[in-house]
């Protein structure tokens, strides 16, 4: 027994030993997981001719306040189980105290590439924390905890529990690229960060950011400010961030220039003097997204240019007036509020198309819905959208107008809309105009035939659990229009426009998959799935052999659509996400029978 217990101690030994400690400036080779953790005790820099690669499972563990600056190669690939951690060893003192270093190291900086051959460089299932950047860092204010000056993708990694502070870069990514080069980051969690400016910052170049999740970030400044040329930001989630500073900051996004949200869920952000999403100048596409329950909280110092629940749609007067344009489509923009102005959308001295879009249940004193200023001549379009339960504030059924609007010379167009409350009530137009556009073809109704949108105006109804696509009876079936405007291949959900004969007013495109009852059972199976579970091929048997089987998921999209050919059909789930799904049987045009089918 005795034997033992030394060669177990003897083992033990061995391993506690197994640290790698590093006290030279320049890095460079191979960190394994059998030589981890490795603890750093200084600045470190790979050089412009040299490669670093750093295992899966490999601890990297700073014992001061360093950093680590990339001129060469740095690989740093993880896996799921065995990711890549950087961090520090006390933490002690960690705080967003902006004068001190104390508990955080100064983050990764991927400088524009010296070497000769080609750049492997990556950072993939990594956990970046604790890093920290100060008043004390002022002179290196682009040393940011993640500074990426190349054609770089980021993927899988956690950034949290981190911190910048004024005076020193002031953002957690500082993205600056020259020509050509393309930064991407994808599959990404950012949370639980502290900045006094910005969250991400773009400076120029190709950004491509996606899948990606930002939660429970605050800063106190600026914004979470995605700053950029040539930026494109998609399928990602962004929810219960602040932005809280004494100056109150502009909102979750600062967009210039050529920027596009596409298909991204924003929802329960908190901004103090405008919308969580603040455009400047640019040609900016809003496309298809979900902005609900966000607020803009502070009625203290609101001037002209502020206010909003979702959207702030500004012209920077530092730019060309013509060279500012948003087109807003497709989205649901549900249960947002403003104590100030523009319960979902203001547009100040913008040229601006709004299209196609759910503006439902937002509150405001001023402009339910929408308030718009403009002494520019501007050309703002207003089409294809629903307004409904729109309301002063937060008490339901207040019949105030859903746009407010103050104009000198601008083009106004107001046609096939879906209003709640006749023109009167949803229109209150001051100043000089030109009122274009066929208003007899907006409807004024009751209902506008949502599946189960949010019952009232009020911030802690929850958008997201609603179902926002058009019922069968819905009144905005076909009553769209195309003409002179830009019309997405797909509606907010994903699924086709057009269905019918016209496009539909709305974010949502009514057909048979989006509108169907997904908690429907039938008395007498006529299907059948298997295997359910299912991981890699569904098999689908049906009474006759016609007909199509479609494949959707919980809020309706449809996935996939094969013709029934056979009494037995296919479907390939390899590359589907885990999941709860629903296969239906459609024949002659109308749907038979819905069955659950769980993908693992």
């Amino acid at each position: 027994m005795k034997k033992i217990t030394c060669i177990l101690l003897f083992c033990f030994a061995v391993h506690a030993y197994a640290a790698t400690s590093i006290t030279t400036p320049k890095v460079s080779g191979h960190w394994t997981a059998s030589g981890s953790p490795y603890d750093v005790y200084n600045d470190i820099m790979i050089d412009p001719s040299y490669s670093l690669t750093i295992d899966p499972g490999v601890n990297v563990v700073f014992h001061g306040a360093y950093r680590l600056q990339v001129y060469g190669i740095l690989h740093a690939s993880g896996t799921i189980s065995a990711p890549i951690n950087f961090n520090i060893a006390d933490t002690t003192g960690f705080s967003t105290d902006n004068s001190t270093n104390a508990g955080g190291w100064r983050g990764v900086q991927f400088f524009t590439y010296g070497g000769t051959g080609t750049d492997t460089s990556a950072l993939n299932y990594c956990n970046i924390t604790h890093a920290k950047l100060c008043a004390l860092d002022a002179v290196v204010w682009r040393l940011n905890i993640l500074t990426i000056m190349r054609a770089l993708v980021v993927s899988n990694c956690n950034f949290y529990n981190s911190s910048t502070t004024i005076g020193c870069g002031i953002d957690l990514a500082y993205i600056a690229l020259t020509s050509g080069q393309r930064a991407e980051l994808n599959n990404c969690n950012f949370y639980s960060n502290f900045s006094d400016g910005s969250l991400l910052h773009g400076d120029g170049g190709n950004i491509y950011i996606h899948d990606s999740r930002f939660y429970q970030n605050l800063c106190t400044i600026n914004t979470l400010g995605i700053i950029s040329s040539d930026f494109l930001f998609s399928n990602n989630e962004l929810y219960h961030n602040t932005i809280n500073g004494p100056s109150g900051g502009e909102g979750i996004f600062s967009l210039f220039s050529d920027a596009r949200l596409i298909a991204n869920k924003i929802h329960h952000n908190i901004c103090r003097k405008a919308g969580v999403i603040c455009g400047n100048s640019g040609f900016i596409d809003i496309i298809s997204n979900v902005i609900c329950n966000n607020q803009h909280t502070d009625l203290k110092g609101c001037g002209i240019t502020d206010g909003a629940g979702a959207l702030n749609l500004a012209w920077n007067s530092s730019s060309t007036h013509s060279n500012t344009f948003y087109n807003v489509r497709n989205n649901i923009i549900a249960n947002n509020y403003s104590p100030f102005e523009a319960g979902a959308i203001k547009i100040y001295q913008a040229n601006a198309v709004i299209t196609n879009n759910q503006i439902v249940n937002n509150a405001s004193p001023n402009g339910a819905a929408l308030s718009l200023f403009d002494n520019q001549s501007s050309v703002i379009t207003i089409k294809n959208n629903v307004f409904y339960g729109n309301v002063e504030d937060t008490t339901i059924g207040t019949p105030t107008p859903a746009i407010q609007a103050y104009f000198t010379g601008t083009t106004f167009k107001y046609e096939y809309n879906w209003a709640q409350y006749p023109t009167k009530y949803e229109l209150d137009l001051l100043g000089t105009y030109t009122l274009t556009g066929d208003t007899t073809t907006n409807i004024v109704g009751i209902n506008p035939g949502m599946i189960s949108p949010t019952p009232a105006a009020k911030l802690g109804t929850d958008a997201t659990l609603a179902r926002f696509a058009l019922s069968a009876t819905s009144p905005c079936i076909d009553k769209g229009d195309t003409t002179g405007t830009i019309i997405e291949a797909k509606d907010y959900a994903g699924n086709a426009r057009i269905y019918g004969t016209k496009i539909d007013i709305g974010a949502s495109e009514y057909s048979p998959f989006n509108a169907l009852d997904l908690t429907y059972t039938p008395a007498e199976k006529q299907v059948d799935i298997y295997p359910n579970p299912v991981k890699g091929i569904v098999y689908v048997t049906t009474p006759e052999a016609k007909g199509q089987i479609s494949m959707i998921d919980l809020s309706g999209k449809l996935l996939q659509l094969v013709t029934v050919t056979n009494t037995s059909s296919m479907l390939d789930v390899h590359t589907t996400a885990p999941g709860i799904y629903f296969i239906v049987w459609t024949n002659d045009g109308s749907p038979k029978e819905i069955q659950k089918v769980v993908v693992e």
